[in-house]
């Protein structure tokens, strides 16, 4: 049955639309932008009707559906949220780095396998809908990391209900900046001797003890597989 989507107004009574089209048509109803952006993004409508109310926010959806090639070409994920985190639309990026198909009307947390919120906001979608600013924060999948920023959506000045957020893969900037937290504690640990420890250390124990410190740096803080330990001067 072909499909019409009908964002309503304060006419709804006067057009009658599910009447007017009758049992042919399929009238598929939404109050907000948001929702018909949603209902678009899968498709299979033939026709969109939109209240005078609405005609503006109708303009919005048309504008960002013709951008919506520029999302899908952007190497950060887009998604839109509806209050309670399901996905109602996404560029795509989702789906590539968890490699689920049914992303869109899935809850945002469980697509990413229920993350670990690292801060600073430990609550940031619904920091964004209550307070209507924008929020961010760092969730943390198994060895991977995403910085997540959510910015509400406001219509026709009533609270927000919905969120678009921009998800980006900072693992490597995350590891890179935990592997240099960890040389510092390294370069410490290696000079938390004192004179007196050293000189009553045998220079064999000295040798070893110093050794040690570079495996511990080399292996577990560089994570190099491979380490070889020279004495290039007696």
């Amino acid at each position: 049955m072909p499909k019409v989507l009908c964002l309503g107004g304060a006419h709804d009574r006067q057009v009658a639309l599910r009447e007017r089209l009758g049992s042919e048509f399929e009238v598929v109803e939404v109050t907000s932008s948001a929702r018909a952006l949603a209902e678009l993004a899968k498709g299979d409508y033939i026709g969109i009707y939109a209240d005078a109310d609405h005609f503006s926010d109708v303009i919005d959806v048309g504008r960002f559906l013709q951008n919506e090639r520029i999302l899908q070409g952007m190497p950060d994920g887009v998604v839109l949220l509806a209050g309670d985190n399901t996905i109602l639309w996404g560029n795509g990026r989702l789906r590539e780095w968890t490699g689920r198909s049914d992303v869109v009307g899935a809850n945002f947390y469980e697509v990413l396998g229920n993350p670990e919120i690292t801060g600073p906001d430990f609550c940031p979608f619904h920091t964004a809908i209550s307070t209507g600013k924008a929020s961010a924060s760092t969730l943390r999948c198994d060895h991977r990391y995403f910085r997540v920023h959510a910015i509400p959506v406001v219509e026709n000045g009533n609270p927000p209900q919905h969120l678009i957020v921009t998800i980006r893969d900072v693992t490597a900037d995350v590891l890179q900046q935990q592997k240099l937290t960890a040389i510092h504690q390294a370069g410490i640990e290696l000079a938390d001797l004192t004179p007196d420890e050293v000189a009553n250390m045998p220079i064999e124990e000295r040798i070893e003890l110093l050794k040690s410190n570079i495996l511990h740096c080399t292996q577990d803080v560089l994570q190099y597989d491979v380490v070889e330990v020279r004495m290039l001067d007696q």
